[in-house]
């Protein structure tokens, strides 16, 4: 089925299904023995209708029966279309018995050892039981054996490991508390199995999931309060719908989003953080609990936005939430959230407050020690979203004008008759711009941008260098200049401008790729990274395409005289403040070279980048689904195809 000779990476069968993108697993015809991707598109009481294929719920699930097939379950446990669950265990569209959880193997158990990172001291007993109980409430009625400790602890672990530092809103001490709620323990082991190297990963994964739409669904079902614990489940069950990689999966998240910010709502107004005048009424205890309970909202709201954020900026989609639903302040500093007892908390706070009398002249240190690394990043996200809402606003306004002006035979206002006076001129290639955005990099407490160039962020977040990268080229101008869902004409236009960008602004464009690379870096040298890597990764390879494709020349010999040498950068390597300031002022003429790809020029360039890309993709762990789907349209435009048209080689 695969060509060996023209595709040895992997077969691709992509559907664009009325999404902008063709990375959507929903006719994915999945190699290497994965598991089949599974469906959650079954969770209203009416049938869904998504691509032109109705859904029934009284239809059996594909995905359900072959994950039992595949992952060892025996025949007497197959879920047959006979066989429904009970009535008081039908979890909304659920009506069909759940996977079962694979035989755990002897390496499993030894993967699952080596995958103890020391975050969490025990899992509560109780939480372990209210999790087994709901997981035979959707079987049909027979004894199953549950999920060993060993495993769901270390899923508990991988989450706080990997995932728990791109949204840290649930704290560890919170998963330790004998109260925990079962449905949180589900929906983090759901999320941390993602990032497990256990042979039976997946399988565990896609029944967790599974698991967690089912107990989200049932939890609403019975009661509609703004619990904390119910929002974390259901914003972790949003983030495992955003990232799977299945096109019904995000037409879930995009129906679901608008009740979780109207219960962020309700929750902050639930905040009631003790006052000054109260502290000496209550013990160190107390307020170190109501801090937390504080803290803990704040993220997950903080979180939810995020997430809603990083839709706009990786998919152009309008923002859902309105600024009511935001929190009245950024998170506290990460040294105070890490603290996991009322003693540490209490030292950790006389220290940052020792720290703030010695450096309260210096402007740069105070606001990174208030917020920490979250919330500066959430500070950029927030005001790089707002800027695009700004110009979607003004872009939409404009329109409407010039429709009723034309429709009731008045002269068409000028775009100097709008709003629009107030985005600089070259808002279409760079992006409308916020004052506040503007002057952000150049701020002594806001250096992210700028300096990143010679510190990279700590945590090796792709966020950040995005942001940077999208503040100067829009992100469908690298859509279209790639064949992302353009006509040619659109096509045109966009390499257009963006070969316009590098010949007439080329420092900040040798910003913009140095950020790129740091992306292909960062991601190049992880497999176990963020769940919103892949979307970076995209940004990255749209911009280091086309300026493969339209900004070099071949050969560079012919750019020097006599046997100068043309000067060879390798560009994922620089590091040093000097190198970076000179390749960035004086780099024009440069030699371009990228770890695994070699050099950014020849008739090949592009092919030997994008087959790099798809290896890395190809060797993820973290979040497979959505990387193998991405690879398989890299590939297609390795080969010249449109990549949001279904390739015909594997079908």
């Amino acid at each position: 089925m695969v060509n060996g000779t023209d595709d040895p990476f992997m077969a691709w069968q992509p559907t664009t299904a009325g999404f902008p993108f063709s990375w959507s697993l929903d006719n994915l015809e999945l190699p290497f023995n994965s598991p089949p991707v599974f469906d959650l598109s079954s969770t209203s009481h009416s049938p869904i209708r998504v691509s032109n294929v109705t859904r029934s719920i009284d239809r059996v699930d594909p995905h359900s029966q072959a994950a039992c097939q595949d992952h060892g379950a025996t025949e007497p446990h197959r879920a047959s279309p006979r066989r429904y669950l009970e009535a008081e265990n039908i979890c909304g569209g659920y009506t069909k018995p759940c996977g079962i959880f694979p035989d755990v193997e002897p390496d499993d158990l030894q993967v699952a050892e080596a995958e103890m990172f020391g975050h969490i001291s025990l899992v509560p007993a109780a939480a372990v039981k209210g999790l087994h109980k709901f997981y035979l409430t959707q079987q049909t009625g027979r004894s199953m054996t549950p999920i060993p400790k060993c495993v769901l602890r270390a899923f508990l672990e991988l989450y706080f490991e990997h995932f728990d530092r791109q949204f840290p809103c649930i704290h560890p001490s919170r998963v330790e508390d004998p109260s925990l709620s079962w449905i949180l323990l589900l929906a983090t082991t759901a999320v941390g199995s993602h990032y497990s190297e256990m042979t039976a990963a997946a399988a565990y994964n896609t029944i967790l999931c599974d698991l967690l739409a089912r107990a989200v669904e049932s939890a609403f079902l019975r009661s509609l309060k703004a619990d904390i614990s119910l929002m974390q489940s259901t914003f972790l069950l949003h983030v495992i719908w955003m990232f799977s990689g299945s096109g019904r999966d995000k037409v879930l998240v995009q129906h679901k989003r608008g009740s979780l910010a109207a219960m962020c709502w309700d929750l902050l107004g639930q905040v009631d953080p003790p006052q000054d005048s109260d502290a000496t009424s209550l013990g160190l205890e107390q307020i170190w609990e109501a801090w937390l309970a504080e803290e803990e909202t704040i993220r997950l709201v903080t979180s939810v936005r995020a997430l809603e954020s990083l839709d706009s900026v990786f998919l152009d989609t309008p923002l859902i939430s309105s600024l009511r639903t935001l929190p009245r302040r950024l998170p506290s500093s990460e040294s105070l959230w890490r603290c996991r007892n009322t003693a540490e908390w209490q030292s950790t706070r006389q220290e940052l407050g020792k720290f703030r009398h010695t450096t309260a002249g210096d402007s740069r240190s105070q606001p990174i020690l208030q917020t920490g690394d979250f919330g500066l990043k959430i500070l950029h996200l927030e005001l790089f979203t707002d800027q695009k809402s700004l110009a979607r606003h003004i872009k939409a306004s404009q329109a409407m004008k010039v429709s009723f002006a034309t429709s009731l035979g008045f002269p068409t206002p000028t775009p100097t008759q709008t709003s629009i006076s107030q985005v600089r001129p070259s808002a279409e290639s760079r992006g409308a711009s916020h004052p506040l955005l503007e002057t952000l990099p150049e701020h002594p407490a806001f250096s992210m941008f700028t300096d990143m160039l010679y510190e990279p962020p700590r945590q090796s977040d792709t966020i950040l260098e995005v942001l940077a990268i999208l503040h100067h080229v829009s992100l469908e101008t690298l859509h279209s200049a790639t064949g992302w869902q353009a006509t040619k004409e659109q096509m045109f236009r966009a390499k257009s401008r963006f070969r316009d960008f590098f010949q007439n602004d080329g420092i900040q464009a040798r910003r913009c790729l140095l950020h790129a690379a740091r992306i292909f870096r960062v991601t190049r040298g992880s497999r176990l990274g963020a769940c919103y890597d892949v979307f970076s990764v995209m940004i990255a390879m749209g911009f280091i395409y086309c300026y493969i494709e339209l900004c070099t020349e071949t050969p560079h010999t012919e750019k020097t005289s006599g046997h100068q040498r043309v000067p060879l950068v390798r560009l994922d390597q620089l590091e040093s403040r000097v190198a970076v300031d000179n390749w960035i002022n004086n780099g024009a003429d440069s030699l371009l070279h990228l770890t695994g790809v070699g050099l950014l020029s020849g008739p090949d360039a592009c092919v030997r980048f994008l087959r790099d890309i798809e290896k890395s993709l190809l060797s993820q762990i973290a979040w497979a689904g959505i990387c193998r789907a991405f690879a398989g349209s890299f590939a297609q435009l390795r080969r010249g195809e449109t990549p949001t048209r279904p390739s015909t080689d594997h079908i």
